[in-house]
């Protein structure tokens, strides 16, 4: 999908829509958003990394330091948490498919997507759903649930 402006009028063309003889130029909302959800991705492919790696500190780093998993969990909790488990873990294989990325109001976007996750424990695969933040000029995660078993 794509937002243009032709002829200083607002339209919306839709997949399959070929528009011939008039000057098609992208509106500088739908270049932002191709640029932000391309920074996006890019943090959940570091974000996949590190925890492949059981790098604990770095993977944590992807988090808004107000993340909280639950209404019962501090996120000061959950940081003890996740690097416990990371440290008990000998390795992990994680596949991410199918991503989607979806600007919100108030400048969030969520990325939804297919998580195969493996390890020397434990294997599941879900459909995730990860809502992002820009904080101080990086995109961090602020929640995160799973959608889909």
């Amino acid at each position: 999908m794509l937002i243009a402006i032709i002829k200083n009028t607002a339209r919306l063309l839709l997949p399959g829509l070929i528009a011939f003889g008039i000057s098609i130029q992208p509106l500088q909302a739908e270049e932002s958003y191709i640029n932000e959800s391309q920074q996006i991705l890019d943090v959940i492919d570091r974000w996949a990394e590190a925890w492949i790696n059981l790098d604990a500190e770095t993977y944590i780093s992807y988090y808004s330091k107000h993340y909280r998993p639950d209404n019962n969990t501090s996120h000061r909790a959950w940081v003890g948490g996740r690097k416990e488990r990371f440290s008990q873990q000998k390795w992990v294989k994680l596949g991410i498919s199918g991503i989607a990325i979806a600007k919100q109001d108030g400048g969030l976007y969520t990325a939804t997507f297919k998580q195969r996750y493996k390890s020397d424990s434990f294997r599941d695969s879900v459909r995730k759903e990860l809502v992002f933040k820009r904080e101080q000029a990086q995109w961090k995660i602020i929640a995160e649930k799973i959608i889909a078993h």
